[in-house]
């Protein structure tokens, strides 16, 4: 999984797996296996917070000429281009 799709919040429990069930322990009587989590990636999340800074602004959304999915697109943009950049530090 690549930085981009982990999710921004997991919850884990103590040995690192993504939470379940306590009981799966004790019934299985070994760790879970590894399964995805729920919740937004980083990559969903950077580009909400984008789209609501290009929202935010005043020029953009009353003189740009940006329809909806232009600023969409702007924002996921934006998102791919941070998440490149922390993976190049």
């Amino acid at each position: 999984m690549n930085n981009a799709d982990k999710p921004i919040h997991p919850i884990v429990n103590e040995q690192g797996y993504p939470y379940m069930n306590s009981n799966f322990q004790e019934e299985h009587n070994n760790p879970p296996p590894k399964m995805t989590t729920q919740g937004l990636t980083k990559r969903e999340y950077f580009a909400g917070v984008a789209l609501q800074g290009i929202l935010s602004n005043r020029w953009s959304m009353e003189f740009g000429n940006y329809n909806e999915k232009a600023k969409a697109e702007m924002a996921i943009k934006q998102a791919d281009e941070l998440l490149k950049q922390l993976e190049n530090k």
